[in-house]
């Protein structure tokens, strides 16, 4: 894999200077640099949140969407709310009303247009 990295003209100095230091070019230097911070596996976060995640769908029986595409989510989607009961919709509105509202008392604290 070939990067492209966009460095300021100081970070472009301090890196060329640090290879020089190092007697190599700063392409190789910024490469060593890379292989030796980069982590070697995902981290224990990452695999507990998945963890958590598997047992969640083995407990609900819900299965991952990761290979459907998006016209067949979309499909599926619109089939659930078909079939929503009048409490679940005044429910599922009320909630996006409270995420609706929970965004814009944080817009309105920074100075943002609401949505």
């Amino acid at each position: 894999m070939s990067l492209l990295i966009n460095l300021t003209p100081a970070e472009e100095a301090r890196l060329s200077a640090a290879a020089r230091r190092r007697g190599v070019a700063p392409a190789q230097f910024a490469e060593t640099l890379l292989r030796e911070n980069l982590p070697e596996e995902v981290d224990a976060d990452v695999n507990d949140v998945l963890a958590k995640l598997h047992q969640w769908q083995a407990e609900t029986g819900t299965k991952t969407s990761a290979h459907k595409s998006a016209s067949v989510l979309f499909a599926e989607w619109a089939e659930e709310d078909a079939n929503m009961t009048v409490a679940e919709r005044e429910a599922e509105n009320q909630l996006w009303s409270d995420i609706e509202r929970g965004i814009n008392e944080t817009r309105a604290e920074l100075g943002m247009r609401f949505l």
